[in-house]
């Protein structure tokens, strides 16, 4: 059976996730939200990081520490699925 387009495979979503900062786009592909809901997940990201460490985001981008934390994915899991374990 084949996969839907939209969904990730464990390796694609750590890939993702390897990357320092994330963009609308990824927060997209990662939560499997539109546009309008990956915005407000940004600024919650946003929100979050200037209450924790008091300092300004680059326009657009949020660290993907924060919204890996955010959207509450184990890497540990996703790690074994990847290597077949």
């Amino acid at each position: 059976m084949k996969k839907p387009n939209n969904v990730l495979s464990a390796r694609e979503t750590l890939e993702l996730l390897s990357k320092q900062w994330a963009t609308t786009s990824d927060i997209m592909r990662l939560a499997f939200v539109g546009e309008s809901k990956a915005r407000e997940i940004g600024q919650n990201v946003t929100k979050i990081v200037l209450e924790r460490e008091k300092r300004v985001l680059p326009r657009g981008l949020y660290p993907m520490s924060v919204l890996q934390e955010y959207l509450g994915i184990n890497i540990n899991y996703l790690k074994k699925i990847s290597e077949g374990k």
